[in-house]
């Protein structure tokens, strides 16, 4: 969840859409209402699961990509 979110606001604020400041302040604003992330905070790591490892591997490694979007 704090990667999409992250990778939205970080488009914004690429295609001039949001300064950095006021990406810095939505992403501030955002924090508290990831109830989700309260919800599932303290379970054991037995618990874990993903439901699509891969693309959770691929969306890390986007900085590593040639072809990327943004290159910066």
């Amino acid at each position: 969840m704090f990667v999409t979110m992250m990778d939205v606001i970080s488009a914004a604020t690429m295609l001039s859409l949001i300064g950095q400041l006021a990406a810095s302040v939505l992403q501030h604003q955002a924090a508290p209402d990831a109830k989700m992330m309260q919800k599932w905070r303290d379970r054991d790591v037995s618990e874990a699961s993903q439901t699509a490892p891969l693309l959770d591997t691929l969306q890390g490694c986007h900085a590593y990509m040639f072809s990327r979007l943004f290159c910066s």
